[in-house]
């Protein structure tokens, strides 16, 4: 399913923030503390740049045949947070649109240091079980020692139960009278 992880990862900071867990407009560094000494201008970037790729990290979304791009490492390497660290910002946080899988990837840990439980908990108590799907889901992670959730792309599922969450966005948060998410941001 690759990016439409990235849909279901914003799903889940929009259930965070209906929860109290995140607010948007706070700086990930509240919830990525080691990006405090990685770049100053971690500090200006939110939760809400996340969400609309407005980052400014220098990060190339390229598929090419390159072993070593950032985004090899990205989907293959271990340890996605220590990859944050080698990060910057090519302009301020806030300033320009870039879809970058990167953005989505800072997202996931924050979501999980947030709620204080695995990417994959959080999305079966919040979004399996209250949509009633038919099979289990999986979500790669980085490294069996980290074990960070690959949020920007590694979610494995079927086509049934991600027409439910299609269902679930079609109908404004809500699926079979159940409020799933709210429409609001804070």
């Amino acid at each position: 399913m690759f990016s439409i992880t990235k849909a279901v990862t914003s799903l889940l900071c929009g259930i965070a923030v209906d929860e109290g867990y995140i607010s948007i407009s706070t700086p990930i560094t509240e919830y990525i503390p080691e990006l405090i000494d990685a770049d100053p201008l971690f500090k200006q970037l939110t939760v809400e740049h996340l969400l609309d790729m407005r980052t400014g990290l220098d990060f190339v979304e390229s598929y090419g045949w390159n072993p070593f791009s950032k985004m090899a490492k990205l989907y293959y390497g271990k340890d996605v947070v220590s990859q944050f660290k080698k990060l910057h910002f090519k302009s301020a946080p806030g300033s320009t649109h870039y879809y970058n899988s990167m953005a989505t990837a800072l997202l996931g840990v924050a979501i999980e240091r947030a709620v204080g439980v695995p990417f994959a908990q959080y999305l079966q108590e919040k979004v399996w079980k209250p949509l009633d799907m038919e099979a289990d889901a999986l979500i790669t992670l980085d490294d069996s020692k980290h074990r960070q959730a690959k949020s920007y792309g590694g979610l494995v599922s079927n086509v049934r139960d991600l027409a439910k969450i299609g269902r679930l966005y079609m109908n404004g948060g809500m699926y079979d009278n159940k409020r799933i998410v709210s429409k609001k941001m804070d």
